[in-house]
């Protein structure tokens, strides 16, 4: 139940930080640095991730 519970604010806390930065984004001369920056981010811990645990899969 625990698990359940952490999942729903994780995935509800991760919707509320892409809308923020969406419309942070908004007001930035090239709004397109910023959906690259978060896509790197992304790949390099999906990388890290497959690092740490060696039998993991990156996507």
């Amino acid at each position: 139940m625990q698990d359940e519970i952490i999942a729903r604010l994780a995935n509800a806390l991760d919707a509320e930080l892409i809308a923020a930065e969406a419309r942070r984004a908004e007001h930035s001369v090239n709004p397109d640095v910023m959906d690259l920056y978060f896509q790197g981010k992304r790949m390099d811990g999906e990388v890290a991730s497959t690092r740490e645990r060696p039998g993991a899969r990156s996507r």
